[in-house]
């Protein structure tokens, strides 16, 4: 592992560049990184650049204004290819954001205050996770001071890790 903004892991033993018994650059099993209010936009770019990799996505937050909106409206075209699009939003909001995207699941949520962002991937190493404080806002994703922390990986943990964030969710 190395100390800083980012953690990589890699196998127990290993070196975190070279592996030293057959100098092959070492496999990495993921990493988790701290992430700001543009960790959202990365996640869109994830989620729009190759939707087909994405069995499951999963989008999170109690507000989303008009530039959440326009990703929304490109997420539910981009993903009719597909995978399962999870929209989980406040109670306030379900029946607006149900009649607007019916290609999402709509999950309505009394009292959200969570902001989860995650990607399924169909090869554990293209799952990705942002858990942050970011509402799917222009002021979450860019002006606010936002923090959270981004998992990317295919260790073992890690894909449980990810794969649970769904499950607490619904």
């Amino acid at each position: 592992m190395r100390h800083g903004a980012c953690y990589r892991l890699v196998p127990r033993g290993a070196s975190s560049a070279r592996n030293a018994v057959n100098n092959k650059p070492e496999r990495r099993l993921g990493s988790i990184r701290l992430a700001d209010g543009s960790g959202v936009a990365d996640f869109f770019a994830r989620a729009l650049g190759a939707p087909h990799r994405y069995r499951r996505i999963v989008v999170c937050s109690p507000f989303i204004d008009e530039e959440g909106i326009r990703l929304l409206d490109r997420l539910q075209r981009r993903s009719q290819s597909g995978g399962r699009v999870d929209l989980v939003v406040s109670a306030a909001d379900a029946s607006e954001a149900s009649s607007r995207w019916p290609g999402l699941r709509v999950i309505e949520k009394v009292g959200l205050h969570a902001k989860v962002y995650a990607l399924l991937g169909f090869r554990e190493a293209d799952h990705f996770a942002l858990v942050t404080s970011a509402n799917l806002t222009a002021a979450g994703m860019s002006r606010n001071l936002e923090l959270g922390l981004q998992v990317t990986g295919a260790s073992e943990d890690l894909v449980r890790l990810i794969e649970r964030i769904p499950a607490r969710l619904d």
